[in-house]
Order: C-alpha cells, then sequence, then structure tokens
C-alpha cells in the first residue's frame, strides 16, 4: 500500500502506518482466537461477525481473547500513541511537546492525504460533531480500514499465494458508514470509571484546585509582573526574565493538608537529577520555566477533569468556554446566576457552545453547581472556571484569543510572543489529560477486581492510560442515575439530547438497571425489617439496642395508618442510605456505624468511606460479636444447624479422644449456644 495502492487508488503515506499497524495486530489476533489461519476464510458472514464483536474488542482489549493479563506495556504505548496520538497529531504543540507548531500542521497534513475520500469523510467528524469520542472514532477506522486495504492488494495477495477477499468488504457499503455504525455503538459499550478509580483521579484533581492552583496563578502572576517591571527599566527581554526568575526562588508553597508539609520544595534554577514530564513520555529537565509550564498544565488538566467529571459535559464544550471577568459578579463571564424557584438557592450555569447533536454550534448553559441564597461559598465548579479564568487570561491577550483555554505551541517553558500561544483542541487536552493521570494520580494500591466485580488490573497495570476524559461523562450519568433513577429525564435535559432513549441507551445500562432493581429490593426489606421493631418484635445483637432505642419514638409508634409508617421509615432508610446488608446469620447495619464493623477493624479499614462488610475475613462467628450486627427469630435456624453441627463434630472427636483437636468447634458451638440464648431471651421477654 505504501508503494501502490492497487484497486484502493491511492497509496498511504508512511507517517500513518502506526495507526494500521493497530489495525492488522487487531485483526490477526481475532483470527487466531476464531481460528482463522487465512485472509481467504474472511467470508461475509465471519466479517459481521467481526463488526459485531469490533466493540468489545476495543473496550476489552486483551481480556476479551482471555489471554494472560500482562500484556507487554509496549503495546500499550502504540495503543495509546496511535490511536490518540500519532494519527490525530494535529494538536501535539498544544498538549506541550517539544515539536513545532509547523511541524505539527505538516504530520496532520500528511495523515489526511494518506486517506480515500470516504476514510476523509469518516475521520473528518473527529474534527465536528464527533470530536469528543475522537479515540473511538480513531479505535475503529485503524482497525476496519485495514480490510478495505487488503481487499484492494487481493492480486498482489493471490499472486504470492496467500488467500485473498475476493468480494468487496461488508457488502460494498462505503468505509464512513461502517465506521459510523461501529464506532457509536463501541461509544455506547465504554464504561463509566469504577469508584475505585475515580475517587483518586478526583481527589488528586480537586487537591490541585483547592491548595496548589492558588500558588501556580500567584507565581505566574508575580513572574510576569517582575519580568514587565525589569522591561520597564529598559533591560532585554532575556535579562527581564533571568531577573522575574530570580523573585520565585524564596517562594513559599502551600501546606498540603494531607502531610502537613509544602506541596512541592522551593523553586531553583535547574533542579539536578529532576525532570518534569510532557504528553508522549517526554521529560525535560526542571527549570524554573519547565516547572510553570508542567504545574500550569496540572492545573488546566484538573480543572477539566473535575468539569467533565462532577458536571459531564464534553471536551469540546470544555474547549469552548468564553473567557473574560464580569466585574459585576466578580466571577468569570461564563458563569450565570439564577434563583431557584423556591428563592432559597442561587444556582450557577456555565455558558459554552454546544456542538454535538445540532446542525450549526449554538450557545447553551450548563448547571454546574448550587449554594444557599445569600452565602458567599462558591461551588468547586465555579472555582475551577475562576481558577482557569486568571492562571489564561495573560496568554490570551498574548495570542488574541476569546475561549477561556489556549494551548502553548512553545517547545519549553512559557511563550515570550504571540506565535507561542493557539487554540486548544480536544485532542490537545486528551493527550494533556493522560499526563496528568499517569504522572499525578497514583493507581498501584488497587485491588484486582472492585467492590461491584469490575476488572481493575487493567488500571494498576496501565496506570491509568484506559482513563480518557470522555469517560467522565459517563461516571457523572452513572452516579446521578444510580443514585436515583428518576433522574433521567433531568439528565437527558442536562446532556441536551433530544428524547429519553439517547440517554438511556448511552448511559444507563442495563447492569445499572439491575443494580438499582437490587437496590430497591434491600431498602424494601430494610423498611421492613425496622417496621418490625416499631412494632415491639424484638432484635437481638449488639446493634439492636439503638435500632429499638431509635424507632422507639413517637414519630413512628404513633403512626396508626402502615403506609403512613412505612414512608416515614423509607424517608429514613434512603436519606441516611440505612441498607442493611441480610444474610442467613443475621443482619449488618455497616452504614449505620462503619467504625464499629469487626471486619472492617480486623482488615485496618474501618471508615466512614467504607459501608459494606468485608467479605475477604467476615465470618459468622466474627459478625455475632459486631458493634454493627442485629439479628431476628428468621435468623435462628442459622445458629440452631451451626450448634448441632459443630457439637456433633467435637463430640465425634471427644469418643476418638481427640477433643484437643477440635477445641475451636467447641468455641463455634458455644457461640451458636449463646446467640440461641439470645432468641430463647428474646421471646421470653415479649
Amino acid at each position: 500500500m505504501l508503494q501502490d495502492g492497487g484497486s484502493y487508488g491511492r497509496t498511504l503515506k508512511p507517517a500513518s502506518m502506526t495507526s494500521h499497524i493497530v489495525g492488522v495486530r487487531s485483526l490477526f489476533r481475532w483470527m487466531v482466537y476464531r481460528d482463522l489461519p487465512s485472509l481467504g476464510q474472511l467470508n461475509p458472514e465471519l466479517l459481521r461477525t467481526y463488526l459485531e464483536e469490533l466493540p468489545f474488542l476495543i473496550v476489552q482489549g486483551g481480556s476479551y481473547f482471555d489471554v494472560d493479563e500482562e500484556l507487554s506495556e509496549d503495546e500499550d504505548d502504540v495503543n495509546f500513541q496511535s490511536e490518540v496520538g500519532s494519527e490525530l497529531d494535529a494538536d501535539l504543540g498544544d498538549s506541550d511537546q517539544m515539536d513545532s507548531e509547523e511541524g505539527d500542521s505538516t504530520r496532520a497534513n500528511d495523515s489526511g492525504e494518506s486517506i480515500d475520500e470516504e476514510l476523509q469523510g469518516a475521520e473528518a467528524e473527529l474534527a465536528s460533531d464527533k470530536a469528543d469520542d475522537g479515540a473511538t472514532y480513531s479505535q475503529v477506522v485503524s482497525r476496519i480500514s485495514i480490510i478495505y486495504f487488503i481487499h484492494a492488494q487481493s492480486q498482489r495477495l493471490e499472486a504470492r499465494k496467500f488467500g485473498t477477499l475476493n468480494e468487496p468488504p461488508f457488502e460494498g457499503k462505503n468505509i464512513r458508514d461502517v465506521v459510523r455504525t461501529v464506532a457509536a455503538y463501541t461509544f455506547n459499550r465504554t464504561p463509566p470509571l469504577p469508584d475505585e478509580v475515580a475517587l483518586p483521579l478526583l481527589r488528586t484533581a480537586i487537591a490541585w484546585i483547592e491548595v496548589r492552583a492558588k500558588d501556580v496563578v500567584a507565581m505566574q502572576d508575580l513572574y510576569l509582573a517582575r519580568t514587565s517591571e525589569h522591561l520597564g527599566r529598559g533591560l532585554l527581554p532575556v535579562s527581564a526574565r533571568a531577573l522575574a526568575r530570580r523573585s520565585l526562588l524564596n517562594y513559599q508553597f502551600s501546606i498540603d493538608r494531607a502531610t502537613g508539609l509544602p506541596w512541592r520544595g522551593p523553586l531553583q534554577n535547574r533542579h539536578e537529577g529532576e525532570s518534569v514530564s510532557y504528553p508522549g513520555n517526554v521529560d525535560v529537565p526542571a527549570t524554573i520555566p519547565t516547572v510553570m509550564r508542567y504545574n500550569m498544565m496540572r492545573v488546566r488538566d484538573a480543572a477539566m477533569t473535575i468539569l467533565e467529571y462532577l458536571v459531564g459535559i464534553r471536551p469540546s464544550e470544555v474547549c469552548a468556554i468564553p473567557g473574560g471577568m464580569n466585574d459585576e459578579t466578580g466571577l468569570p463571564s461564563c458563569v450565570l446566576i439564577k434563583r431557584s424557584n423556591s428563592g432559597l438557592l442561587e444556582l450557577f450555569y456555565m455558558k459554552s457552545v454546544l456542538s454535538k447533536g445540532v446542525e450549526q454550534p449554538q450557545p447553551s448553559d450548563w448547571l454546574i453547581g448550587c449554594r444557599p441564597a445569600d452565602c458567599d461559598a462558591l461551588p468547586l465548579t465555579v472555582v475551577c472556571l475562576t481558577v482557569l479564568q486568571r492562571l489564561f487570561e495573560p496568554w490570551r491577550k498574548l495570542g488574541g484569543f476569546s475561549n477561556m483555554l489556549v494551548g502553548i505551541s512553545t517547545r519549553t517553558g512559557l511563550p515570550q510572543s504571540a506565535d507561542g500561544v493557539r487554540q486548544v483542541t480536544t485532542v490537545g487536552l486528551a493527550r494533556s489529560f493522560q499526563t496528568f493521570v499517569q504522572c499525578e494520580v497514583d493507581l498501584s494500591g488497587l485491588p484486582d477486581e472492585s467492590i461491584r466485580g469490575e476488572n481493575l488490573i487493567d488500571y494498576r497495570r496501565k496506570k491509568g492510560k484506559n482513563i480518557s476524559p470522555r469517560q467522565g461523562r459517563k461516571t457523572f450519568a452513572a452516579f446521578m442515575l444510580e443514585s436515583r433513577a428518576s433522574l433521567l429525564p433531568a439528565v437527558k435535559d442536562h446532556f441536551k439530547h433530544l428524547n429519553i432513549a439517547t440517554t438511556e441507551r448511552a448511559y444507563y445500562p442495563q447492569a445499572a438497571r439491575l443494580r438499582n432493581d437490587i437496590d430497591s429490593v434491600i431498602i424494601s426489606d430494610t423498611v421492613t425489617f425496622f417496621a418490625e421493631a416499631v412494632k415491639r418484635k424484638k432484635i437481638v445483637g449488639r446493634k439492636a439496642g439503638d435500632i429499638e432505642k431509635y424507632f422507639s419514638s413517637e414519630e413512628f409508634t404513633d403512626v396508626k395508618d402502615p403506609a403512613e409508617l412505612d414512608r416515614r421509615i423509607r424517608h429514613v432508610v434512603i436519606f441516611h442510605d440505612l441498607r442493611i446488608f441480610f444474610h442467613d446469620h443475621g443482619k449488618c447495619l455497616i452504614t449505620a456505624d462503619p467504625l464499629e464493623s469487626r471486619c472492617r477493624q480486623e482488615t485496618g479499614t474501618a471508615s466512614w468511606e467504607n459501608v459494606t462488610p468485608d467479605y475477604s475475613v467476615r465470618n459468622p462467628g466474627m459478625c455475632a460479636g459486631c458493634g454493627a450486627f442485629a439479628a431476628d427469630r428468621s435468623n435462628r435456624p442459622f445458629w440452631e444447624r451451626r450448634f448441632a453441627q459443630y457439637t456433633k463434630a467435637y463430640e465425634a472427636a471427644k469418643g476418638k479422644g481427640r477433643e484437643h483437636e477440635y477445641h475451636v468447634h467447641l468455641a463455634r458451638a458455644q457461640q451458636a449456644a449463646q446467640v440461641i440464648k439470645w432468641f430463647d431471651g428474646a421471646e421470653i421477654g415479649r
């Protein structure tokens, strides 16, 4: 294809081959998995199967083939570089790369010229309304175009006695239609981040905004002010900047509340043995300009992460946020404040441009936070916009741009002229986000599996390379809809979807709906259990006293209508998230007091963040003495069986003179007998 495009009509440029290698590897691995040794076996039926399975291949990666998870790091690098970077390198300068802006545009043109008109049309969507899903479309393009290339080279393959595709692939459909269909389904298959991954990502982003951002902005303001002052005295620009850098050497950084220490050491003209990372795995020596540049980009990444993961806006909508300050409100001009209908809340909206799902880009606004009326506190998302406004204002003015965010195209350090500032794009933000995750977010402590059974090995092994900004929208929707399914219409409006089916199909998958159904059953069972407590049906266990004390109040005991009692108890359960974990041996109320959980104490994980039992160590004997344990008569059969089982085993051993080997059985039988006495005492007490 590099020398003769055959029936394809065009040759490929060498610069485009990196992305096509990914497509070749994906197809060949699938063929090996399906036991297909020859290209000639790819008949229309098998090609349809490949299309059907392609979304799963992309989303699940190596785990689709049930291979050893120790996929080489080199292969991960190739996938990331080719599918998110090399093929879409038009924004390398923005993402802090060390190439010039002119060099970037050359590579982008090379990539475009290597594709025929239909493939150009498919990739053109990346630069328009599909820009936010760029990685998805790029992944699909690389894996489908290779099949068209194979068909184009049928004569050469046949001459070399290889199998060939005798018929046009995919029933003669043009590549644009094929890519569009598969890519849309692939995006729908992209999962939200597991909580175990999303929480450290957001904690890191919030720390950058709440602690580090003020230092980054203050250092930049000081540096620019000193530079301007020295230039005003007639010094040459090089000397002015050198003197300005000296003023930063004694800067005192803010204290990190987690460590009680400054979040970084003092700046030096050159940090020996230290470097800072740029996207594309490029490390440069740590000097004051490169450190300032690195910190500026990480603040941008942190703010973008918060907006995308806590608001659910698209990367393209982040790029389109207008810059400027509103002197009346003291907030960025992109922020609107409205009163709620009740007048009790002030609602904050962000102005930007909606470009997906509409014929022409149009101004729109998104709800990004609220606060009690007349309160001075600002929502975190508004703080992010305020930080971005201050941080990028000098560079917007320098480059003559109006949008809040800009990119930096200088090789290293900070821009010195308008040529060093460029328009920011979603691709540049994606590459910069990858650097933020890999350099700032620690995922090394992730377990193999999440509490919901999601595989976390890839996130830990790849150090977050498989996390993308567009997953923020999925994660936001998953949190909202799994918290309350009735918010589906509100999420639809927030996402600017035309119909609710679009939101449900892409952002509320069946697995999440099933989890909500299960949670509904658990909540109903919890309400029933507490209603029994209101009726004075005795409960035993260390938590029994708290339950009886709370639900013996007149708020519940004076209610005569069963429906009203159900409503009041349900409100308490949902408002305080008092779901009970039901087991044969009893009820776990860890959500009411997680610090009393014996299984969590055993593993050193007792905290208000861990409100589920630790099933790796939990057992009935441990539960019986736990401060979060309660039981009623429905659990008595379990303890009677347990008593009989261990008593029988101990007595049999005693008959053989081996009772000393069965002291654990004796202890468990004695504990079961004690629990049965609780039940007997409860019944007598009634």
